[in-house]
Parts: C-alpha cells; sequence; structure tokens
C-alpha cells in the first residue's frame, strides 16, 4: 500500500522534460491504464506517456508537494499542490493549483488515476480573453 504511494511521490518527483520519455511512467503504470483529469480521458500507457511528454515539453517547471495520503489494498487518495511555470500563463509566473488524486492498483502498478482539481485556477483564468470573460459571468451571477 504505502509502497505504491511512495513510488508514485518519486516518480512525480523525479518527473521532468527530459525524464518523461524514460522508463518512469512505464514502472508506475498499467499498459491499460485509464487517466482522467478535468480536461482529459487518456487510455493506454503509450497515449499516457504521449500526454505527459507534450505537457513537459511546454513547462519551465513542474513541482508536486503531497500533503496528505490515504490508501488500502487497491486505492490510494492524496493531496496535493502542483507548482508549475509555463511561458505563456500569468506572465511567466509559477501558478499554484491544489488537487487530489485518486489512483486504483492491481499488481504494483496503477490501472486508473483520476485527478480532481480547478480548471479554472489551473489554466482559464490565466489566459487573458478567457479571465476577462470569467469575471464578467462571475460578475454577472453575482
Amino acid at each position: 500500500m504505502n509502497n505504491i504511494i511512495e513510488r508514485i511521490q518519486q516518480t512525480y518527483a523525479a518527473l521532468n522534460k527530459d525524464t518523461v520519455g524514460g522508463d518512469l511512467l512505464a514502472n508506475l503504470y498499467a499498459d491499460q491504464v485509464i487517466f482522467v483529469d478535468p480536461l482529459h480521458r487518456i487510455e493506454t500507457l503509450p497515449n499516457l506517456q504521449a500526454y505527459f511528454k507534450a505537457l513537459y515539453k511546454n513547462v519551465s517547471h513542474i513541482n508536486f508537494e503531497f500533503h496528505k495520503t490515504l490508501s488500502d489494498d487497491t486505492t490510494a487518495f492524496l493531496a496535493w499542490d502542483m507548482t508549475f511555470v509555463h511561458p505563456k500563463l500569468n506572465g511567466g509566473r509559477a501558478i499554484v493549483v491544489p488537487g487530489t488524486s485518486q489512483v486504483q492498483f492491481a499488481d504494483g502498478k496503477i490501472i486508473h488515476h483520476q485527478d480532481y482539481f480547478d480548471s479554472n485556477q489551473m489554466l482559464f483564468s490565466h489566459i487573458p480573453v478567457l479571465k476577462q470573460m470569467i469575471g464578467l459571468i462571475k460578475k454577472r451571477i453575482n
């Protein structure tokens, strides 16, 4: 149980644009993994590797700080803060996004990974045109 949590934390600590093409993800995720977040649904390890490779290519820094974990024999929950820097978002300054991951695993590998986070806080509120539109919508609702 705790071994999978430690492996997740170690993998995400080591993952960057230079290491994403290696075996880090293959050592953690099953071949038929399903990965879901608020913006994507990805099936199979090769597709997950391609997704991460494209994602990490565009960020100049990314870091996960894990706060709390809970697990049993087949499922783990991890609360985290992701800090990343993308040159086209937030004026190239760091963005911090809190989130939670639920992972299901079998035979030492993750078979299902679902992330929960606020996609507005991560992305949309840092794109000038969308930020203005979101502000107008919030103002109108209130």
